[in-house]
């Protein structure tokens, strides 16, 4: 089975930096995640943090790609997540 939720925030991120987080709250056996940023503001630094396991992995151009109309996307995946650990995209402008 899979799951997929999509989330549509515009005309929000005003701040330098902002998040995105996910908790995992059932055993699944692969977790990805991913931010599409405005063409005309690209993330300047991406980083995943795994807040329970109390690491920081900063995201490069592996885990990046300009779509076709010009916006940003950025991704993670990770293949059998930890339970209750909470994902956190972060990202200054």
């Amino acid at each position: 089975m899979l799951i997929s939720i999509d989330r549509t925030v515009r005309n929000s991120f005003t701040l330098k930096t902002g998040w995105s987080e996910t908790v995992v709250q059932h055993r699944t056996h692969r977790f990805r995640t991913s931010v599409i940023f405005p063409a005309k503001r690209p993330p300047r630094q991406i980083t995943l943090l795994e807040v329970n396991q109390n690491r920081t992995t900063f995201l490069g151009e592996s885990n990046a790609e300009v779509l076709p109309d010009g916006r940003h996307r950025v991704f993670w995946e990770t293949l059998n997540p930890k339970l209750f650990e909470t994902y956190t995209i972060k990202w200054t402008w």
